[in-house]
C-alpha cells in the first residue's frame, strides 16, 4: 500500500497520536457532534495542508461515551480517521469538475502512478452487427512483467441447451419435476419468452460460480449455474482448462439439476461468489413482502406454479436467504443460511478471513450489513450488523462520503431461523403493525423506512414465540431501520474486495430517491444520506479499518474486517445527445459507466470490473477501471437488449486468469436469439 494512496484506520491512529505536530499547517473551520446511541462522531474541518492531506478534509474521531457526559473526551476516542478533500480538476464537457466531479479520496491520485494491466479498448457499438453480439478486448498488456495477451471471447452454454438428459435453465417444481407453459413448452428461465407463457418471466441465467470438489483427491472442476426467476433453478456441470492454452471448455454429458427442495426451492437468484473454500455462495432476491404478498400477481402466479395450482402450500418467509452449494465427490449438496438474514440479496461477499460476510440489497429504501460467522467456512452462525451512514460531504454533493457505524443485530444459527421459517410463521406472529398518520408520524409503535413500502411504517416487535434475533433475520430491512440503521441506499448491487489496497467496493445502480436529501417518502426515515441525484448510478469504496472496531452499543466486532467508511469514487454522466447525433438514445454519457451492476476486483492488476445493468446504454459495458490510475476502459460489449452479469475474475494458474461474463435476457434478433449464456473472456496474463 503507497502511504499517499490510502489512510488505513492503523495510520490514522497513529497520526492523531502526533496531531499537535503534524497538523501545524492546517486551521480547523468548524466542529460538528452526532450521538448514535452511545457512540458519539466529532467531524472538524481544516484547511491548508494537514493530517497527511494537501488541500484541507474532514478529521473524524469516533468513540463510545462512557462517562455518559454527552462529550467526547480524549480518553474515550477509538478511532480517528481523515478524509481528504481531492484537487479540483479541469472543467469537463458537461461542466463538472474532475474526473467525474467526485473528490479524490480513499483510492486514486491522478498522474501519480503507472498502470500495472493495459487493455485494448473497444469501441461504443454503432452498426447493428456489433449491437448484436457480445464483442471483447482483443489484447491486454501487462507493464509488470511485459508480457502481451492475445484474448478472445468463448461462449459455454446457452439456456435451452440440453445435456445428460438435462436443459439448461429448465425450471422444476417443489419435487423437482419439470414445469410446463400454458401451451406445454419447458418452463425455461429466459425472460424473453413470454409468447409462451411462463417463460416470459424473470431475468434468465445470472450467476456462474466456478469451484472445485471438496474431496482434495478428486480434481474434477465444476460450474454452478443460478438463474433470476422465481421459482429459479440451479444447474451443475464439469469444465475443463487446457493448461497450455487456456482454453476453457464445458465437459459433455454432464450436466445436473441442483434440487432445492429440501429449502423450499430457490427464488430470483442473481449474483453469487466463488467462496476462498471453493463452494458456490448465491442470493434470493426481491423476497415476498411478507405482510402483503398474496397482492403481488407475480408471487401468486409463479408459486401456484412452483406447488402445482396448490399456493396455499407456500409462505414468504421460504425465499430471500443466501444459499451456498458444495459439490464433494460429484455430488451437489444445498443449504440456505438463515442465520444470515432475509433481504433482497444481490450478493454475499466473503472476505478473506472467511468469517466476514458483506451483503448487498438491492432494491429501493435499502441497507448495508455485515455477517460475521463465528467460525472460518461455517455460516450457519454468527453475528449480524446493519450499517449507519454519517455524512461527511455537503448536503447535495455529487456522490459524496460518508462514515459508518455499525448496529448489532444479535446473533443466531441457521437452525433456530429455520424452525421459524419452517412452522409456516406469518408476519403478524413477530410484528404489530400501525398504519402512519396522515403526517407520517406514529401514534404507537417505531417510526420505519423500508423497501416494504414508500410511505412508511410504524412497527412493534412481538417476541412472545421467537427472539428478537431471529426476528431481526426474518424482517432484517424492517428490523434494522427500527434500530436506526439506514435503509435509505438505491440500487444497492455488487460487491467485492481489493486486498492490496484494503479496500471494499459496491456499486449503486441509481443514487437517486431515499439517497437524495429530502425526498417525499423519506418522513418516515432519518434522512441519513443527502446526495444529489445521479440515475446513472456509481461506485463507492470502503476502507478496511483493520483495527478492532466497536458497534454502537460499545460491543467490540469480532473482525479484522470492518468498513469504516463509504466514498463515491466513479459516478455516471447523464448526458443527452442529439436526435442526429450517432449515439442518440444513449442517456448516460458512453465514456463513462451506466447503472453499475457486478463489480469484481482482478488481484495484482488494480483493475476494478464494473458490469451495467442499464437501459441507458444501447449495448451494456463490462469496464477496466484502474483504481490507482483512474482510468477507464470499455473491455467487453453485449447483444442489444441484455444485461452484463457475473463478470468475476477466475485463476488458471498463479499468472494468468479469466473473466466469466453472462448476457442476459438479450433480444430476439441477437446471435443467441433472444437466449441467456455464459461464457468466458481470455487468458490474461498478469
Amino acid at each position: 500500500m503507497k502511504a499517499n494512496m490510502l489512510l488505513s484506520m492503523a495510520a490514522a491512529s497513529a497520526i492523531a497520536m502526533t496531531m499537535a505536530a503534524c497538523g501545524a499547517g492546517g486551521t480547523t473551520s468548524s466542529t460538528v457532534t452526532e450521538t448514535i446511541g452511545s457512540t458519539i462522531v466529532s467531524k472538524s474541518t481544516f484547511t491548508g495542508s494537514a493530517n497527511g492531506c494537501t488541500n484541507g478534509g474532514v478529521s473524524i474521531q469516533i468513540g463510545i461515551d462512557d462517562n455518559k457526559n454527552g462529550v467526547l473526551d480524549t480518553a474515550e476516542v477509538d478511532t480517528t480517521e481523515y478524509v481528504c478533500n481531492g484537487t479540483n480538476g479541469t472543467n469537463g464537457t458537461n461542466g463538472t469538475n474532475g474526473t467525474n466531479g467526485v473528490d479524490a479520496a480513499m483510492i486514486g491520485n491522478p498522474g501519480g502512478f503507472a498502470s500495472k494491466l493495459q487493455m485494448t479498448e473497444i469501441a461504443t457499438p454503432i452498426l447493428t452487427d456489433e449491437k448484436n453480439v457480445t464483442r471483447s478486448t482483443n489484447k491486454a498488456f501487462s507493464l509488470v512483467t511485459n508480457k502481451e495477451s492475445n484474448i478472445s471471447f468463448k461462449r459455454l452454454l446457452t439456456t435451452g441447451q440440453t445435456d445428460n438428459g438435462e436443459m439448461f435453465g429448465l425450471v422444476k417444481n417443489y419435487q423437482d419435476k419439470n414445469i410446463t407453459n400454458t401451451d406445454g413448452t419447458p418452463l425455461l428461465c429466459n425472460g424473453t419468452d413470454a409468447a409462451v407463457g411462463y417463460s416470459g418471466e424473470g431475468s434468465g441465467l445470472d450467476h456462474v460460480s466456478f469451484i472445485k470438489d471438496q474431496n482434495s483427491s478428486v480434481t474434477d472442476r465444476y460450474m454452478v449455474s443460478q438463474f433470476e426467476c422465481g421459482p429459479g433453478p440451479m444447474y451443475m456441470n464439469k469444465f475443463d482448462i487446457n493448461m497450455t492454452t487456456g482454453e476453457v471448455s464445458v465437459v459433455p454429458n454432464t450436466m445436473k439439476y441442483v434440487s432445492q427442495a429440501a429449502h423450499h426451492g430457490g427464488w430470483v437468484h442473481c449474483a453469487g461468489m466463488t467462496t476462498p473454500w471453493g463452494t458456490h455462495l448465491g442470493s434470493e432476491e426481491y423476497e415476498p413482502n411478507s405482510r402483503s404478498y398474496s397482492t403481488n400477481s407475480y408471487y401468486t402466479k409463479m408459486v401456484s406454479q412452483f406447488y402445482d395450482g396448490n399456493s396455499s402450500m407456500a409462505n414468504p418467509y421460504y425465499w430471500g436467504w443466501i444459499p451456498e452449494v458444495t459439490v464433494t465427490n460429484g455430488n451437489a449438496a444445498y443449504t440456505k443460511h438463515y442465520a444470515m438474514g432475509r433481504g433482497s440479496w444481490e450478493m454475499a461477499y466473503v472476505m478473506p478471513d472467511e468469517r466476514t460476510v458483506y451483503m448487498g440489497d438491492d432494491g429501493s429504501r435499502v441497507g448495508f450489513y455485515m455477517f460475521v460467522a463465528d467460525t472460518a467456512r461455517d455460516l450457519s452462525a454468527g453475528t449480524l450488523y446493519a450499517a449507519k451512514f454519517i455524512q461527511l460531504s455537503a448536503d447535495g454533493a455529487e456522490g459524496g462520503r460518508g462514515a459508518l457505524r455499525w448496529i448489532n443485530l444479535g446473533h443466531a444459527t441457521d437452525a433456530q431461523v429455520k424452525t421459524a421459517v419452517d412452522a409456516n410463521i406469518s408476519f403478524s406472529t413477530i410484528m404489530n403493525y400501525t398504519a402512519p398518520e396522515s403526517n407520517k408520524t406514529c401514534t404507537t409503535g417505531t417510526k420505519t423506512l423500508s423497501s416494504a413500502t414508500s410511505s412508511g411504517e410504524c412497527l412493534e416487535l412481538n417476541t412472545t414465540s421467537y427472539s428478537a434475533a431471529v426476528i431481526a433475520r426474518l424482517e432484517i430491512r424492517r428490523y434494522a431501520a427500527m434500530m436506526g440503521a439506514s435503509t435509505e441506499f438505491n440500487k444497492e448491487e455488487g460487491v467485492t474486495f481489493d486486498p492490496e489496497h484494503n479496500v471494499l467496493f459496491v456499486a449503486m445502480s441509481d443514487i437517486s430517491g431515499t439517497m437524495e436529501n429530502n425526498t417525499s417518502d423519506e418522513r418516515m426515515g432519518n434522512n441519513d444520506i443527502r446526495l444529489a441525484q445521479n440515475k446513472c448510478g456509481g461506485v463507492f469504496a470502503m476502507n478496511v479499518a483493520g483495527l478492532k472496531v466497536r458497534d454502537t452499543n460499545g460491543t467490540d466486532i469480532n473482525s479484522s474486517y470492518v468498513v469504516s467508511d463509504m466514498n463515491a469514487i466513479i459516478v455516471g454522466r447523464p448526458t443527452t445527445y442529439p436526435s442526429d447525433h450517432v449515439y442518440y438514445g444513449n442517456t448516460c454519457d458512453v465514456d463513462a459507466i451506466s447503472n453499475p451492476d457486478n463489480v469484481a476486483y482482478f488481484k495484482g492488476t488494480n483493475i476494478l470490473s464494473i458490469g451495467e445493468d442499464t437501459s441507458k446504454h444501447k449495448n451494456n459495458v463490462v469496464w477496466a477501471y484502474d483504481v490507482e490510475t483512474r482510468s477507464l476502459t470499455r473491455m467487453l460489449t453485449t447483444a442489444a437488449g441484455s444485461e452484463t452479469t457475473s463478470p468475476f475474475w477466475h485463476a488458471i494458474d498463479e499468472n494468468r486468469s479469466f473473466m466469466s461474463a453472462v448476457t442476459q435476457h438479450p433480444d430476439v434478433a441477437t446471435d443467441t436469439a433472444g437466449k441467456s449464456s455464459i461464457g468466458v473472456m481470455g487468458p490474461v496474463t498478469k
